[in-house]
Parts: structure tokens; C-alpha cells; sequence
């Protein structure tokens, strides 16, 4: 069984996906499966993707699949999550790339923190040509690595989403307990917000993975909307709902985001 599984959900990014597919199998870590789910994709990503399975001895453990039409991100995340048997599961998103050490730095440390649910690093930011934008250290990264000793679900209501979901393993047995993505919130956002509550995090402060910021992206289009408002206040009730006494003590700098947030917004 192999120690980690790796999936790539993928929705026309056919241009990008031979480089993350490549970025997997260029990893100084090698105990791994590969998965790619094809989320009714209408470019080349399928000719890229079976293209691997003509090559088995150079692409092991590979495999791919492909919905019949587009299921949603939700439901592909989700698929990602189901597949195969590894201890630990990292979810790559199609359009960004592994760095070499990135597997073998991120077991390495949930190997020595068997409390920790999942394992984190900062990313480089890269254009759709490859090129380095900045390196992204967000204000709610810690200055040094850590394991645990903090309080993850407050934080991530105090600073946003600081965790970036293609640099994430996560241990499977917490995944089991946590749940999968839900539909109708910020996924990713959300997904660590629960985590937060049930585990410690680890984060290895040298970064790993390369994060594409490129026209094509789902993100422009969500951030243009008032969609991030709307989940931030259903994550915030949800999470509160559910754990009132992660908030103790951090209620004010909780309030202070929120706030923050919705004065971005004209109120018509």
C-alpha cells in the first residue's frame, strides 16, 4: 500500500496538467499513487491524461478518471478524497506544481507529529508562463515551522484562509473523522476551519509548491462576487454552532474580519 495518495482534480486545465502530473512523479519521495479525475473536461486534458497510461513503467500507480459531464468542484474534490489506500492524501490542483521535496518534507513531518491532522507550507506564486509572481507569506503564517500550539479554527476566522489547499497532506484516519467537502461554502476554506477544530496543524515554513494565478481561474470570478461574504458568515455561524469555546478569547479579532470584509461591500 502505497505510504501517500495523490490526486489531481481537473477541469480544462489540459495546458497546465502535464506539468503537475510531472511535478508528482519528479518528487525525491516516491511511495505514492497518482490519481486525476476529469471533471467532464472539453479541452485536451483527457489526451494528456491517458497519455501516462501508455508509459507504466515510467508513470506507476497512475490512474485516471473521467465524469461524464461536470459534477460540480465539490463532487471532484470529493473523489479526490475516496481515492485510493495511503496513509496520507494530497490533494494537487491542476494548475500548480509540487517542488521536488515537497512530498518527503510534508511526511516527514506528520510522521513526527502523529497528533497532527494535516501538514501545510507557504507557496511560490506563478504566472500562466511559468514565472515567479512572489513568494506568498500570509499574515496568519507563524515565522518559524511549528506542530500544534495554536488555536487553528480562531485563526483561520481571524485571518482568512491562510492555508493553501494544493500544499496540504492530510492524514487519511483525520479525514475519516472530519468529513468531506461540503457544497454551497468556500470548500477549501471551510474544510480547514473544521479540521482546525478536531486537530492540530503542522506547517513547514519552506515552501514547497508552486500556486498559478492565471485569467482562467475560478478565483477571479468568485472574488468579484459577494460569494466570500456569504461564506464567510455561514463558516463563522457554522463554526461557532458547533464550537463555541474555540472562540473564547478571540471573539473581538474574529469580529474585527468579519467587519472588515463587509465593509468591502456596497450595501444597495
Amino acid at each position: 500500500m502505497p505510504k501517500v495518495t495523490v490526486a489531481i482534480p481537473a477541469y480544462n486545465h489540459g495546458k497546465f496538467l502535464r506539468r503537475a502530473i510531472d511535478s508528482v512523479y519528479d518528487q525525491s519521495f516516491r511511495d505514492f499513487e497518482l490519481f486525476v479525475f476529469d471533471n467532464g473536461s472539453i479541452d485536451d486534458t483527457r489526451d494528456v491524461a491517458t497519455s501516462y497510461n501508455d508509459l507504466p513503467a515510467l508513470y506507476p500507480n497512475f490512474h485516471y478518471t473521467r465524469h461524464p459531464e461536470n459534477m460540480g468542484g465539490t463532487y471532484n474534490w470529493n473523489c479526490c478524497l475516496r481515492a485510493g489506500d495511503g496513509e496520507y492524501i494530497a490533494i494537487l490542483h491542476a494548475d500548480d506544481e509540487f517542488m521536488p521535496e515537497h512530498l518527503s518534507r510534508m511526511v516527514e513531518m506528520l510522521d513526527a507529529h502523529p497528533e497532527c491532522g494535516l501538514c501545510y507550507c507557504p507557496a511560490w506564486w506563478i504566472d500562466a508562463d511559468d514565472k515567479i509572481i512572489t513568494l506568498m507569506n500570509h499574515p496568519g503564517h507563524k515565522p518559524a515551522s511549528y506542530a500544534g500550539g495554536r488555536n487553528e479554527m480562531a485563526d483561520l476566522l481571524i485571518y482568512d484562509c491562510y492555508v493553501t489547499p494544493s500544499s496540504v497532506v492530510y492524514r487519511r484516519e483525520a479525514v475519516r473523522t472530519v468529513g468531506e467537502f461540503v457544497e454551497g461554502v468556500s470548500g477549501d476554506w471551510d474544510y480547514v476551519v473544521r479540521f482546525g477544530a478536531r486537530y492540530p496543524f503542522a506547517f513547514d515554513k519552506e515552501p514547497t509548491i508552486r500556486y498559478r494565478w492565471h485569467a482562467e481561474q475560478g478565483s477571479h470570478r468568485y472574488y468579484a462576487s459577494a460569494d466570500p461574504v456569504r461564506s464567510h458568515i455561514q463558516i463563522l455561524l457554522s463554526a461557532y454552532k458547533a464550537h463555541p469555546e474555540k472562540f473564547e478569547g478571540f471573539e473581538k479579532d474574529i469580529l474585527r474580519f468579519l467587519l472588515a470584509r463587509l465593509s468591502q461591500y456596497q450595501i444597495a
